[in-house]
Formats: C-alpha cells, sequence, structure tokens
C-alpha cells in the first residue's frame, strides 16, 4: 500500500513538457490572429469604406460634413452627429443617422411643427409640445393660432418648453376647436388667454367668452346655438358668454341692436 501511495505523489509531482506540436499550434493561433488583425485594418481603412455621400433632409454644417466625409464608416459616431445637430437646430424634434454600407450616411430628422404663437413684442412660435421654434417679429405665422395674453413678462428662449398655465388653457381649447367642427364653419385664428377664467376668442367679430374648462361641453352648445337660433350668422351678435353655460339656458348673448 505504501509503494502504490509513493507512486502517486510522484506522477503528480511531475511537471507537464510542452511538445513540438503544443509549440506548432501556440505559432498558429497567433498567427492566424494576426492575419486576422492586418486584414481587418486594411478592410476597415480601405478606399471602399471611406464616405462620399451623405444624404439629408436638412443642411448639414460644414464642420459636421467635414467630420464624416473622407472617414471610414466604422469610425463615424453616429451619436455625436446627432447630438450636434439636436442642439444647433431647435426647430428639430428627433435626428435619426444611419450607416449604409460600404460609404453612405443617411441622415433623416423629423421637424417640429408649428401649431400656436405668442403675441408679445412680436410672434413666437411653439410646436405642439409647447417649444418655442423661433420670433416672427412682423407678421403673425399662416395656420397657427395667435395666443394673446396682454401681461405677458416671461422670458421666452428658443428650444425651451413655454410654461405657463394660461398657454395650457389654450392649447386644450385649441384642441377642443380642433375636434368640434366649429373650424370647418367659422374663421377662428386669436384667442385670448389673459384672464383664465373669462378666456375667449372671436368668430368674426363677435367675442366668445368660454370660461375656464368644460370646453367640449360648452363648444357643443355653442354649435348648437348657431345653427338652431341664427342659422350659423352671427352679424347681430357682440358677444356670447358660455362661462355658466351647463344648457342652453344659461348661455348669455349680447346683441348689436
Amino acid at each position: 500500500m505504501r509503494k502504490k501511495r509513493n507512486r502517486k505523489s510522484n506522477s503528480i509531482g511531475k511537471k507537464k513538457r510542452i511538445t513540438p506540436l503544443g509549440i506548432g499550434k501556440i505559432f498558429s493561433v497567433f498567427l492566424v490572429t494576426g492575419a486576422l488583425l492586418f486584414f481587418s485594418f486594411k478592410l476597415f481603412s480601405s478606399s471602399l469604406f471611406k464616405v462620399e455621400t451623405i444624404e439629408a433632409n436638412i443642411d448639414i454644417d460644414k464642420d459636421i460634413k467635414k467630420e464624416i466625409k473622407g472617414k471610414s464608416i466604422f469610425h463615424v459616431d453616429t451619436e455625436m452627429i446627432r447630438g450636434k445637430l439636436l442642439r444647433r437646430h431647435r426647430d428639430i424634434k428627433e435626428v435619426y443617422v444611419r450607416k449604409v454600407f460600404p460609404s453612405f450616411i443617411k441622415i433623416y430628422a423629423e421637424k417640429r411643427i408649428p401649431f400656436a404663437q405668442i403675441k408679445k413684442d412680436g410672434f413666437y412660435l411653439l410646436d405642439k409640445e409647447r417649444v418655442l421654434l423661433k420670433r416672427r417679429l412682423k407678421s403673425p405665422y399662416p395656420d397657427a393660432f395667435i395666443i394673446e395674453i396682454d401681461d405677458y413678462d416671461s422670458s421666452l428662449e428658443e428650444g425651451r418648453i413655454v410654461k405657463d398655465k394660461r398657454i395650457e388653457l389654450a392649447y386644450s381649447l385649441i384642441d377642443e376647436l380642433n375636434k368640434s367642427g366649429l373650424l370647418e364653419k367659422c374663421k377662428i385664428s386669436t384667442i385670448n388667454a389673459t384672464l383664465p377664467y373669462s378666456i375667449s376668442f372671436f368668430i368674426d367679430d363677435v367675442n366668445i367668452i368660454m370660461g375656464e374648462g368644460d370646453f367640449k361641453r360648452k363648444l357643443f352648445l355653442l354649435k348648437r346655438l348657431l345653427e338652431n337660433r341664427y342659422n350659423n350668422k352671427v352679424d347681430s351678435l357682440r358677444y356670447i358668454d358660455l362661462r355658466y353655460a351647463t344648457s342652453d339656458d344659461n348661455i348669455y348673448v349680447g346683441n348689436r341692436w
């Protein structure tokens, strides 16, 4: 029994020798790895993958073009390009930068759509998320509601969300006006939101006083009133007050004569 134990311990203590076959295998691995790295470098730096074409639906800044054109498509940082474009173009909501192999970069920008504008010392254009797009000094932007707030004194910065409860209230009214179908029959372009409890708009030169909230019901009552009582002709009216309207009996009308 002792002899067997000695033999076992001797066999454990023996060191493994690297055979010529093992050395050959190791050398082959290094050789293949080196070849792969060499060909990868050659492939990545090949003129075949140098970006020559940039397709975009917006104007691309010269410095960004320099960072793309002539570079290997593998080295183009799409996230960096996306970030720069979003920071520089305030009227862009999202940017998608895609590599099209072997040497093509495609840039698609989703632009913010003008929705409303604040009348202050000019016209400040907003999108539907109340992000300020740009300022128009002389004339209002066509096909965008004008929101008048006579005492508006907050700063307005391009690319920032305009935070004001009166703007939010005006947006809610615009949304219900779009749903009501009134815009198809009446020309409505301006909302006065200076005082939330008497927020109003004009149909021709008739002041429609809505008050704060419950716009869906009030616009339904207004539409029914104009159709049934006035046949959608408002030239004899001065104002319609819907602030307390819960039914047809709670609508106050001011006549011109």
